[in-house]
């Protein structure tokens, strides 16, 4: 299975733009449908009920069990611990530190499960592993640590990369009921976008204001390249 992650900050519309893009194809899937997947398949819990499936709220159980519950062999990775121990050592500020720790390592679990399936269908994460390593500058980490930790993580077999003006940004993050304190600076997702493209990360720049369809073909037309 092809793991495709949209990269940029948070207000970019990243999660609106994936959801237009989910109704527009049944080829690509959410995380949740991914989710469901493997759950049913049970390669990560060994019991499931159906009804526990079909929950809206799937995702936010299993990431607040990943410490105790979610990992499938995964919580030894050395190169994962490397990258937590990094973020560690320097952040400054503690606040939803814990949970965006839970996020990395579910996104991590997630990536190297797709990657591992045979499936012909593309995993589409309008927030994945590149996005959650940005959001830790939030709690002080620097740009240059930030890039050392992605460099850790596996790469996505292609990015999709938004950008808007920052006035967009933080006109969104308001009208989302959040606060200005979430926004990211746009040089954090630049750094890491040109740390992945040192490692030959492949790349399709999509826009926010461009319609659903457009955007659909881009990312197939580049998912079919690589």
């Amino acid at each position: 299975m092809d793991v495709i992650e949209l990269v940029g900050r948070p207000g970019t519309g990243k999660t609106t733009l994936a959801r237009k893009i989910y109704r527009q194809s049944d080829h690509i899937i959410s995380r949740g449908t991914f989710f469901k997947r493997e759950l049913s398949r049970g390669r990560l819990f060994r019991w499931v009920p159906d009804v526990f499936l079909e929950s809206p709220y799937l995702e936010d159980y299993i990431t607040s069990k990943t410490g105790e519950l979610f990992g499938a062999g995964l919580d030894q990775d050395p190169a994962l611990l490397e990258a937590i121990a990094l973020i560690l050592q320097e952040v400054t500020r503690y606040d939803r530190l814990q949970s965006r720790l839970n996020l990395l390592f579910r996104d991590y679990v997630i990536h190297t499960l797709a990657q591992r399936s045979d499936s012909d269908d593309i995993l589409l994460l309008d927030e994945g592993l590149t996005h959650r390593v940005g959001t830790f500058t939030l709690n002080g980490l620097s740009q240059n640590t930030a890039r050392k930790v992605a460099a850790l993580l596996p790469t996505s077999d292609l990015y999709a990369y938004i950008e808007v003006p920052d006035q967009t940004t933080r006109h969104r993050l308001i009208n989302r009921g959040k606060s200005d304190s979430l926004y990211i600076a746009r040089e954090v997702y630049q750094s890491l976008k040109s740390g992945l493209a040192e490692r030959d990360a492949r790349f399709v720049d999509l826009s926010a204001l461009e319609d659903a369809d457009a955007n659909l073909e881009l990312l197939l037309d580049a998912s079919r390249a690589t």
